[in-house]
């Protein structure tokens, strides 16, 4: 007997997905701080960047030779984005820590960012990780 796929199954599954990402993020979030306070960084968080787009908060390792949404997309964060090339801005993020394991903003981030780059905006398919 196959269980019968509804809209109201789907969105649960969806929100169960959300609920089960937000925890991970915090798990995450605790861990380091804890760590912090013994005196000690772990090695496995010191290089993460945490990104926000509207509501969704994610995680992301660096990933050599890849901009931020494309590791993000590979790791199952799923940020808004369109175009890829820097002109639409949907995949603007805002940085939330690890801002220093990022490239410094391109011109097309310049241009279309402006004054947000200095309140820790950027555009995710721009934004290179430092080699």
């Amino acid at each position: 007997m196959s269980k019968q796929l509804t809209i109201g199954s789907l969105k649960k599954n969806i929100l169960d997905m959300k609920r089960q990402q937000h925890n991970e993020i915090e798990d995450t979030s605790v861990n380091e701080n804890q760590s912090i306070l013994n005196g000690r960084q772990e090695s496995d968080h010191s290089s993460k960047i945490f990104v926000k787009q509207k509501s969704v908060v994610c995680a992301v390792q660096p990933m050599n030779e890849m901009t931020l949404l494309d590791s993000a997309l590979e790791q199952s964060c799923h940020l808004e984005h369109k175009c890829k090339k820097g002109t639409c801005g949907k995949c603007t993020v805002r940085i939330l820590k690890g801002q220093s394991v990022l490239s410094n903003p391109n011109d097309l981030e310049n241009e279309k960012l402006g004054s947000q780059l200095g309140d820790g905006y950027r555009l995710a398919c721009q934004a290179l990780f430092k080699a």
